[in-house]
């Protein structure tokens, strides 16, 4: 009998099985060997070879797999299917997730940077914001860094600083002066601002420290690291939607002292891993620190 989860046809779904099962062969050879000995009940000469469906009903049973051991011939075509179970990487490895090497264009490239819930988030929000100056975010995102967060950050920040403060300009803009208008130019500099800084500056860096530092540090590391240090300007954003130019110096003043303390004391240690990092660790931090400052000071300037 061929069994019909096999793939034996093109179709791909199997061959289905015929309308009764014959009797398997040893069956059929102690049938016949016992009736050929005797007569038939019509008085043939002849042995009378049992068809399936003539079978008495203990041989059935049998045949069908029903009400017999896993040992009696036929019980395997119709044991239930074994039971599957999902493997859980991180339990295999120790908690280590394992990173894929497929095409870099691909969705399944850049869904493991994506592979975080909430409570991932939180933690490291949490990290970046009340504790900046602990310098344990490589602790905290491990070997699972993520660009989740750095992508929704930029993007909450370009809603806050290109709408929001705007409207509050709006409440304090002098009727006097004419009709107040907006510039749609800003959502796209915005664009370029905050995903060219959050991405481009990690990248360059990295580029460095591979390169001239002998830093072997990962790119996406950098990227989670400055996606999350722009967290802090999140606040700051909704408390300068106040109109009040007193009120948005004194939120932004704290935010980037905030900022630039988180990454100064998170890749201080990346830079002295190696002794050539350690050699311009000095130089390169102070530039570190004062893009950032830079990159603050626009901010309000310009935005807030």
């Amino acid at each position: 009998m061929s069994n019909p989860f096999l793939l034996d046809d093109d179709t791909g779904f199997g061959i289905l099985p015929p309308a009764s099962n014959p009797a398997p062969k040893s069956a059929a050879r102690d049938t016949s060997s016992s009736k050929s000995g005797s007569k038939s009940p019509s008085g043939a000469g002849s042995g009378h070879r049992l068809a399936p469906d003539e079978a008495p009903s203990d041989e059935k049973k049998s045949l069908l797999g029903a009400g017999s051991d896993s040992s009696a011939p036929g019980s395997a075509l119709h044991d239930p299917p074994p039971e599957i179970t999902a493997v859980n990487n991180d339990a295999q490895s120790g908690g280590a997730r394992r990173r894929t090497t497929s095409w870099i264009f691909s969705l399944l490239f850049w869904q493991q940077y994506f592979d975080v819930d909430t409570e991932d988030v939180a933690v490291r929000i949490k990290n970046a914001i009340i504790s900046p100056m602990s310098g344990t975010f490589r602790d905290v995102i491990g070997d699972n860094p993520d660009l989740w967060g750095p992508f929704w950050v930029c993007a909450t920040l370009i809603f806050i600083n290109a709408l929001g403060t705007k409207y509050a300009d709006y409440l304090m803009y002098d009727d006097s002066e004419g009709d107040f208008t907006f510039d749609v130019t800003r959502v796209s500099f915005g664009v370029c601002m905050f995903y060219g800084y959050a991405f481009c500056v990690p990248a360059g860096l990295w580029f460095i420290l591979r390169c001239f530092g002998g830093v072997n540090t990962g790119l996406a590391s950098l990227l989670c690291l400055y996606g999350y240090s722009l967290m802090v300007y999140v606040p700051m954003g909704m408390l300068c939607l106040a109109p009040n130019q007193s009120l948005r110096w004194f939120a932004f003043l704290p935010s980037m002292a905030i900022s630039s303390a988180f990454l100064f004391f998170n890749l201080r240690g990346v830079v002295a891993e190696s002794p050539k990092g350690l050699a311009f660790a000095t130089p390169f931090m102070a530039c570190v620190v004062g893009a950032h400052a830079c990159f603050g000071l626009l901010l309000k300037l310009y935005w807030i």
